[in-house]
């Protein structure tokens, strides 16, 4: 089990003082890096060797999105470390009150031959491996409906990309930002397809049915980001 401490900056929040949906997504991010940090195999490192840990999916139960100055107690830790893959738990804590759990697959790949590669084993010992977590997330695929329709287009730039020179994982999130719905969000679950590189264009689209938003990210056909959003509605039984 890692841990890691911060607190909730006002450069975090939205417009009602909680923390936004890409702050929460960069917490997940910030607490597994700097794991990998700590334990010798930091973001820059492995890309010197050409080598990253690429995250697929999240998916993400909120019970409350925290507010500004609340202290926050992000805990990480796989529960599988095989192959190519990962699976990684977080629990994300509000002084003592658990507010945020999610569950998210990760791949190791060789970034120059943009392929998975096998995990060592001196890796996968360093990692360790902790128990499965007993929530239940549900299955990791996402079913978009077919009439989705179209919100808008952008161009990725250069203050979107990480160390890897690929679009940021909050990024996908921030972009959409204006799309959310201004209800509480319940579940989360997201799918990164295809990294989004430097001058790609991509089109967003979205679907919104009963209490669930859908959006879709593709570039020239290409699928790149799927996401469901669920949110609190009084006449809809979650």
């Amino acid at each position: 089990m890692y841990e890691m401490k911060s607190r909730v900056r006002y450069s975090e929040i939205d417009n009602t003082g909680h923390i936004t949906l890409t702050g929460v997504i960069n917490l997940l991010q910030d607490s597994a890096t700097i794991h990998s940090h700590d334990l010798g195999y930091s973001a820059m490192d492995l890309s010197k060797a050409d080598r990253a840990w690429f995250v697929t999916d999240y998916q993400i139960h909120i019970k409350r999105l925290p507010i500004m100055g609340e202290e926050l107690r992000t805990q990480t830790y796989p529960y599988s470390v095989r192959g190519m893959m990962a699976s990684r738990h977080f629990k994300i804590y509000a002084g003592d009150e658990l507010v945020i759990t999610a569950n998210s697959i990760w791949i190791y790949m060789d970034i120059k031959k943009v392929k998975p590669v096998r995990i060592t084993q001196e890796m996968a010992d360093a990692y360790g491996c902790d128990d499965k977590p007993e929530d239940d997330f549900g299955p990791r695929k996402i079913a978009l409906p077919e009439d989705m329709e179209k919100e808008f287009d952008f161009t990725v730039e250069k203050f979107h990309l990480d160390v890897n020179r690929h679009m940021n994982n909050g990024k996908y999130i921030e972009m959409i930002q204006d799309i959310l719905p201004e209800k509480p969000l319940k579940k989360l679950r997201v799918e990164y397809k295809k990294q989004a590189v430097l001058g790609d264009k991509v089109s967003v689209f979205s679907k919104t049915k009963d209490n669930i938003l859908f959006v879709l990210m593709k570039n020239e056909g290409d699928v790149m980001f799927t996401m469901e959003y669920i949110f609190d509605r009084d006449d809809v039984l979650l």
